[in-house]
């Protein structure tokens, strides 16, 4: 039986993603497909349905944003983990009236806390010293490269597989490197539901799941500042 992440997507699914993209990112369908080129089998669609569904939620949170899309030469998202680079990849900028306010990447590797409280140089990280989320939403207008936990405003895991305790430890591992624990600190997006997070550098570290089980594992979520959502594909 394959595994449910490796599993070809439905047409019915693409429509909807591409509808989707049409909707949020003011594109025509033809740009909309591309975007979804990488998006055959079922992870990675599941990826870009957590970007629909962050988009979704950051409009509902402050109605006064809007969303563009920013190309490089490939007119689809990143699917392979690595640095920023605006002169390849596509990102979306969220905006309010003509002034970027943050930009959202798919499948970037951030600089870890360790890394950077060692002095690392980045310019060969070594396997420890980065680790990759699914989606990230920054500050606007960062430099190419790995960006710093500074710049992480929110950071999303998409995992379309039954959750089970080997996906949670991976999850608050990567949260201590984006963020430690610390007093209740403001969150940059003042106008998310979410504004006061308990850890610093704060930003806030999403985990989408397409299936119910995630609700079993959601015990040390609020502790951490964590969100763990069920997330149908």
């Amino acid at each position: 039986m394959k595994a449910p992440t490796r599993t070809p997507v439905a047409v019915a699914v693409i429509r909807r993603l591409r509808r989707a993209f049409q909707n949020h990112l003011n594109v025509n369908a033809t740009t909309a497909g591309q975007l979804l080129s990488g998006a055959t089998m079922a992870d990675k669609a599941y990826e870009l349905k957590c970007l629909i569904a962050l988009l979704t939620e950051l409009k509902l949170a402050d109605p006064r944003i809007s969303f563009a899309l920013q190309s490089g030469t490939q007119i689809r998202f990143r699917s392979k983990g690595g640095p920023i680079d605006r002169r390849r990849w596509p990102c979306v900028v969220m905006l309010r009236g003509n002034h970027p306010i943050a930009e959202i990447w798919t499948n970037i590797e951030f600089e870890t806390l360790s890394a950077t409280n060692q002095n690392h140089t980045l310019t060969i990280p070594t396997y420890g010293d980065t680790h990759e989320l699914d989606l990230i939403l920054t500050r606007p207008n960062i430099s190419d490269g790995y960006p710093k936990t500074r710049d992480l405003l929110i950071g999303v895991e998409a995992k379309h597989r039954p959750y089970n305790k080997s996906l949670l430890k991976e999850l608050l591992g990567v949260r201590r490197e984006m963020a430690l624990r610390s007093r209740l600190t403001r969150h940059h997006l003042t106008w998310w539901h979410s504004a006061m997070l308990p850890c610093s550098p704060p930003s806030i570290l999403i985990a989408y799941c397409g299936y119910a089980s995630i609700s079993d594992y959601d015990g040390p979520s609020g502790y951490f500042g964590v969100r763990m959502d069920h997330l149908p594909l």
